[in-house]
């Protein structure tokens, strides 16, 4: 070997060559294997092997689940089962590359050895062989240490940019594809034009929130990596997708044929782990949207006509898995476009407030009413139940509150100064509100700019859904009470936990939910001595007892000779517009 090899051009230009930015670790290795037989001709070695052991993505991009427990939650780390251990222990991945050869193909017992080890748990190997019958001298043990030193370099290169590309396109508490890795793969099926042999699943687990706060956020992460896992044991690796969108939205594309005995597993599936000791399981009620690709389908068609579906899962008395149909996108556009017209329809003042009236029992006399909106468009009333669900979703919802609860102050500032006696009108606040920590402040500076007293305006809330909900709703009556407004809680028997409501949220009123009062009319004891108790128990605790839904005299009857002081409903009157209930307020007995 000549000593001016390192200075050679030969030498120089195979650095700036393989020194260059590389999309894969493929094209590096070829571009090695294509230049190493130039600038080794010559010499004397006969042999040179690269050795690279990754592990497995979710060794290092599936970190520690963010977060602990709420509180009452059980501190311990779930611990998965034998099956889910076994998909955890999985070996790293080997690749072995003969980056170069002599022509004879064969080499001598002298060998170099150099390795290099990341702290990402990549290890990389080469060893070099001399020529047969050969001794490297000191000259040429630099030489190819040099040489495996510029391998080291781009290829470890070449590994973090793997692993930056990994990252961006993987979830990191599941491991598994994030919604820029899911659209990835949907791409690349249509543009090889094989959508239509596929099905698309929209997949969200009802009720998960109950399951965070039975065993802690920090554990429903871990469920929603072993989910993730078994999961991915059910598809075609190559040909099939699990993807997490966030939350506990995952989102699947896999062959039509599959489909139905993927639904059937997760029609009853079931995750078990060790829990000091006991098995325990647990039930992922899983929701699915599910759409029959076309052939002329693009990305966004796939993933849409999956999440339209899905979303019809979450309406009252739907089943769990939805399969997509065509006049399901026709109702979803509807939406949009009420989403879409919903700022015009509110400056021009399409939405009307009416008035419910609310009674005493005892002598029918009125004593308060609850507002309630309507939306009048092109001559049409679109019923309260067509567009808040869409505004909640969109987050609309937050100014359409408080546009009502500045008509309702509006009128009764025209009221009182018409010399009306007005009574106590109730608005109805989305729990979003609970997510704005000035909404307490917004309320006091309606009432400020309308000189409406506290002792006029009520707040009606909706039981929390959690823990989380819980806390804040506390924080916001707590706000309301201590500047004199009242509180009553919504269709109390639906929501978290109504006795953790009746035992640590100080509000004003109880509104019995419609479906209490329905079982006034049914044969069955029980459900008259649940309904007497818990109207007790609210009258113990201070509080006044409100039933909504009050349709016949049987109904109102067994409500006042069981303590409810008010009630609402068509026996009394319905939802009223302005003028007729600014009558019944002239008309009012005293």
């Amino acid at each position: 070997m000549k000593e001016n090899t390192y200075c050679s051009d030969v030498l120089l230009n195979f650095m700036k060559r393989v020194s260059k930015k590389f999309d894969t670790i493929g094209e590096a290795t070829n571009v090695f294997r294509k230049e190493l037989p130039t600038v080794l001709k010559g010499t004397n070695i006969g042999r040179m092997i690269l050795t690279v052991a990754m592990p497995s993505p979710g060794a290092f991009l599936v970190g520690k689940p963010q977060g602990g427990p709420p509180e009452g939650a059980p501190p311990q780390r779930l611990i998965p089962c034998q099956m889910m251990q076994r998909i955890l222990q999985q070996p790293p991945t080997v690749e072995r590359v003969v980056l170069y050869e002599n022509d004879i193909g064969q080499v001598g017992s002298d060998c170099i050895t150099s390795s290099l080890s990341s702290e990402v748990g990549v290890d990389m190997e080469v060893m070099v062989y001399a020529d047969v019958d050969h001794t490297f001298t000191d000259t040429e043990r630099s030489y190819a240490q040099f040489l495996m030193q510029m391998v080291f370099h781009v290829i470890g290169r070449m590994q973090i940019m793997g692993l930056l590309e990994l990252t961006r396109v993987t979830d990191a508490i599941t491991g598994i594809p994030n919604a820029v890795g899911l659209k990835s793969f949907i791409g690349r099926v249509v543009a090889m034009h094989e959508q239509d042999g596929y099905t698309s699943v929209f997949l969200n687990f009802k009720n998960f929130k109950y399951i965070n706060q039975r065993v802690g956020m920090q554990n429903g992460n871990i469920i929603l990596r072993y989910f993730s896992m078994a999961m991915q044991r059910m598809l075609e690796r190559d040909e099939e997708i699990i993807a997490r969108l966030g939350g506990d939205n995952f989102f699947l594309l896999a062959r039509d044929e599959h489909i139905d005995d993927i639904e059937k597993r997760l029609n009853n599936f079931m995750l078990e782990f060790d829990d000091g000791g006991n098995t325990l399981s647990i039930r992922l009620e899983v929701r699915m949207g599910i759409y029959k690709i076309g052939a002329n389908d693009q990305v966004i068609d796939i993933m849409d006509c999956a999440n339209t579906a899905m979303v019809q899962s979450r309406e009252p008395d739907k089943p769990l898995h939805v399969r997509f149909r065509p006049e399901m996108r026709k109702r979803e556009v509807g939406r949009k476009e009420l989403s879409v017209v919903f700022p015009g329809a509110l400056k021009n003042e399409e939405f009307v407030v009416y008035y419910q009236p609310k009674v005493k029992l005892e002598d029918r006399s009125l004593c308060g009413a609850e507002a309630l909106v309507r939306w009048q468009r092109n001559g049409i009333v679109v019923p309260p139940e067509q567009f808040v669900p869409v505004l909640e979703r969109d987050g609309s919802i937050h100014t359409l509150d408080f546009y009502v609860f500045e008509r309702i102050c509006r009128d009764q500032a025209d009221w009182r100064s018409r010399g009306l006696e007005p009574v106590k009108i109730s608005a109805n606040f989305s729990r979003q509100h609970l997510m704005d920590h000035d909404c307490a402040s917004h309320i006091l500076r309606i009432m400020e700019k309308y000189d409406i007293p506290a002792g006029l305006v009520e707040i009606e809330l909706t039981e929390p859904s959690g823990m989380e909900d819980f806390s804040r709703m506390k924080d916001f009556v707590g706000e309301l009470t201590k500047n004199g407004i009242a509180v009553s809680i919504d269709d109390f028997g639906t929501g978290y936990s109504s006795l953790n409501i009746l035992k640590n949220l100080r509000v004003n009123g109880i509104k019995l939910d419609c479906s209490f009062v329905k079982t006034i009319e049914q044969p069955r004891p029980s459900d008259h001595i649940v309904l007497k108790n818990v109207i007790s128990l609210i009258n113990d605790l201070g509080m006044d007892v409100i039933a909504e839904g009050v349709e016949t005299e049987n109904q109102a009857e067994f409500l006042v000779a069981n303590g409810c002081g008010m009630a609402q409903g068509h026996l009394f009157d319905k939802p009223l517009p302005h003028d007729l209930f600014e009558e019944r307020l002239e008309n009012r007995k005293e």
